[in-house]
């Protein structure tokens, strides 16, 4: 009898950690060879400093869109990856994005917010985000989303945030994430950037933090 009970609680033991190992590599979803953009848009204005953590590659794109529109209204912008972003110091202004896991924003960003919080909370500051819950905008995934930023507006002020929703590839996710994200959590394959609104956003954006 004790031996049945060790072996089922062996088999338990082994199913939490293969579930949680499962779980991370989902959070920490895409795959190794996807391309993070980046660029310097403007030639003379503020240095504004445009930053994202994106794991399948469409907050990146959305960045470069942004940072263009920006640039656009007066300023020089250096979209980076959040981890090529290293001294901030020199910046006169922050855009920092962020792509969304589990309804929570990457732990790149988080870390980036934190760890910069004191410059990040001295100079003007928008942020925004890209995620599939906004494949349906509605006003209740608008109040959804919202709380994403949450956490985030703990340690910081921004005097904008941006809402977008984003692109859906499932050949650009690892194993674990695919199936998560098409059988259990169900998000639609697809691409639902709206350049448009980016833009629009983007310009309003520019007049808060310049």
């Amino acid at each position: 009898m004790l031996r049945i009970i060790l072996i089922v609680l062996g088999v338990l033991v082994l199913s939490v950690i293969i579930f949680g190992a499962i779980m991370f590599s989902a959070l920490n979803g895409g795959k190794a060879s996807i391309r993070m953009p980046e660029g310097t848009f403007g030639k003379k204005g503020k240095k504004i400093l445009l930053a994202y953590a994106s794991k399948a590659g469409a907050t990146g794109e959305a960045s470069m869109i942004i940072g263009k529109a920006i640039a656009e209204q007066g300023a020089i912008v250096d979209v980076r990856p959040i981890c090529a972003a290293a001294d901030i110091s020199d910046y006169d202004a922050f855009v920092i994005g962020t792509a969304v896991r589990a309804g929570k924003p990457l732990g790149d960003f988080t870390a980036f917010i934190t760890k910069n919080k004191r410059i990040l909370n001295e100079k003007p500051l928008a942020i925004f985000l890209t995620c599939m819950t906004l494949s349906k905008d509605t006003p209740e995934t608008r109040k959804e989303v919202e709380k994403y930023f949450e956490t985030t507006r703990s340690l910081i002020s921004p005097k904008a945030e941006g809402y977008f929703a984003g692109r859906m590839d499932y050949s650009k996710l690892n194993a674990a994430t695919k199936y998560i994200v098409k059988n259990m959590v169900k998000v639609p394959e697809g691409n639902f950037l709206d350049e448009k609104a980016m833009k629009e956003w983007a310009g309003e954006a520019a007049k808060k933090i310049k």
